[in-house]
């Protein structure tokens, strides 16, 4: 009897008894200690030793201050969603293109219309344009200087 309790004891510390479930916690050094993750809640904790005595506390920001200051950037976020959507409807409506007007009205019609100007009179064909005309006289101001 006491050989199958003693069996049963040491399970556990078999060498592969421990392989199937992953640890809970993971322990990193620190500055005068160490840090504990909860890898199932993610907490953590930090271990250091005072006066021969080891103890352990949360980090310098409590989890109610994170989760608080989570809640109010939640809030931002979803306030930052609702004027992202406000605007972009807001510019589809800008980039609509507008309805020419059922009626005119009533000042526009009692304008005097105003007379058509003349169509401005294309150069002639055989004419210089202004580019020739340009050149002509830069080449007679060339020559002109050198002769």
């Amino acid at each position: 009897m006491a050989a199958a309790v003693l069996a049963a004891s040491a399970l556990p510390f078999a060498p592969g008894a421990w392989a199937q479930e992953p640890l809970r916690y993971t322990i990193t050094p620190a500055d005068e200690g160490f840090v504990r993750l909860d890898t199932q809640t993610g907490a953590i904790t930090h271990c250091a030793s005072a006066d021969g005595i080891w103890r352990c506390a949360p980090p310098l920001y409590a989890e109610s201050e994170i989760d608080a200051r989570l809640r109010v950037l939640d809030e931002r976020i979803e306030g930052l969603g609702v004027e992202l959507a406000t605007l972009a409807g807001r510019l589809a409506e800008m980039a609509a293109p507008l309805a020419p007007p059922a009626q005119l009205p009533d000042f526009v019609a009692e304008l005097p219309a105003a007379p058509m100007p003349p169509p401005a009179e294309p150069p002639a064909a055989n004419g210089p344009n202004f580019f020739e005309e340009a050149i002509d006289r830069l080449l007679r101001l060339v020559g002109g200087m050198k002769g």
